[in-house]
């Protein structure tokens, strides 16, 4: 396998989970570098786009199947200046181009600051550009579904809940309706539920998931008012979902 790429956050992470901003909170002292200004920020993206231009060879494989695996690389991570972006690209497998045949980018990763142009993933913490490529001197960095099955069992409900809320509101277009009306319909849900495994984004799109409450039948269907509700966790302990909620948020699998 190339050692060219296994990041895909900044300009280009490949081997980096989906987390949220949220982890923010949990920045290790010994990680992250202060502020910069627009200058400072434009100045190191145009340097990692060189060093990628350049042929900087990156590990892009192997993929941290594991958390044991993605755990190491964040250790390997913090173990570095905090200043040497040349090693946190190495180490994190960046690339200057949308990887893997969904083409991903940093656009679409939940650590990346839109109006920023940052990566806010702790142990990385450098810009990144929504469309990248090394022509237009910035890069791009897909992200890994699988990393965020990792992710998940390391999180408590209040940053999986801000997880799923960010995946929402950026991709909002999920499969509300039709909705599980029939048991044969709702079987059919959990079938496709069991297959996705813990496969967050694909959860949260076959479930129907949205952030407002949907009307159906003349019901009101909101997370708050389904028999799989545990109000005071805030929780839906639907098996094939198990996954923290707001009380406003709806899914076509609801049931009274």
């Amino acid at each position: 396998m190339p050692v060219s790429a296994r990041h895909r956050y900044l300009p280009v992470l490949r081997r980096c989970p989906i987390v949220c901003t949220s982890w923010r909170s949990a920045r290790s002292p010994n990680v992250g570098t202060a502020p910069m200004n627009n200058e400072q920020q434009h100045a190191l993206l145009r340097k990692m786009a060189q060093l990628m231009k350049s042929g900087l060879e990156t590990q892009t494989e192997p993929f941290p199947e594991t958390e044991k695996e993605f755990a190491a690389i964040l250790d390997e991570l913090r173990k570095l200046d905090a200043n040497d972006v040349e090693a946190k690209m190495v180490i994190s497998g960046f690339v200057d181009h949308p990887y893997g045949p969904d083409r991903q980018r940093c656009m679409e990763c939940m650590y990346y600051l839109v109006h920023r142009e940052w990566c806010d993933l702790p142990e990385l913490a450098v810009p990144g550009t929504r469309t990248g490529g090394a022509g237009s001197g910035a890069s791009d960095a897909p992200l890994r579904r699988r990393a965020l099955e990792a992710a998940m069992t390391t999180i408590d409900d209040r940053q999986l809940r801000e997880i799923i809320e960010t995946l929402l509101t950026r991709s909002p277009e999920t499969e509300a309706f039709p909705r599980a009306d029939s048991h044969d319909d709702v079987l059919v849900v959990i079938g496709r539920l069991r297959t996705a495994g813990n496969d967050l984004s694909a959860k949260l799109v076959i479930a129907g998931f949205t952030l407002q409450t949907v009307e159906h039948q003349g019901i009101e269907q909101a997370c708050e008012s389904c028999m799989y509700y545990l109000v005071h966790r805030r929780f839906c302990e639907l098996p094939e979902l198990d996954l923290p909620v707001e009380p406003e948020w709806s899914c076509r699998l609801w049931r009274i």
